[in-house]
């Protein structure tokens, strides 16, 4: 769990992503009632969908995450979203999917996982679980977005754009 400071000064903790033995990544906001809108909105569509959690978070109206899981699991979300702006002819053939992590860099990134709540429960086939239900949101999304992938991809952070 991390501090985030509001306007006003005080200071209000965000909850840090946990693992369930299942599988499930989660905010365990048992440990951080309250907080900001922002925070709010995140543990709000986290419970609705862990994919949608992690979309929220890869943006950046989040600034700088000074907690090493978060910042871990923000990276994993942006590094979905990059593959998807480098899917070419994505916005004419939208079934076009991104290239999965494979076996080696999926092995490394588990590797790399700081230490979390759960982190006894993450292996590889998760973390391509998470990429593809990602992929499954992502594509949700867009669907229901008049101007297609980029369209989604640039309203939800003016930095994601097809390249």
């Amino acid at each position: 769990m991390i501090d985030e400071k509001p306007i006003d000064g005080s200071r209000r903790p965000i909850p840090e992503p946990a693992l369930s033995p299942s599988g499930r990544l989660y905010l365990d906001a048992a440990e951080a009632p309250g907080g900001t809108p922002e925070s709010q909105r995140l543990r709000r569509l986290w419970t609705e969908d862990q994919a949608a959690g992690l979309l929220e978070l890869a943006g950046e109206s989040w600034g700088v995450m000074p907690s090493p899981i978060l910042r871990f699991w923000r990276e994993f979300a942006r590094s979905y979203l990059t593959a998807l702006c480098h899917v070419p002819g994505l916005e004419t053939d939208p079934s076009a999917r991104p290239a999965e992590p494979g076996g080696d860099e999926l092995r490394t990134m588990a590797e790399r996982v700081p230490p979390m709540k759960g982190l006894e429960y993450l292996t590889p086939e998760i973390l391509l679980r998470l990429w593809r239900e990602l992929d499954e949101r992502a594509r949700l999304e867009a669907a229901g977005h008049s101007g297609g992938v980029s369209a989604w991809l640039k309203d939800r952070d003016p930095n994601w754009r097809l390249v």
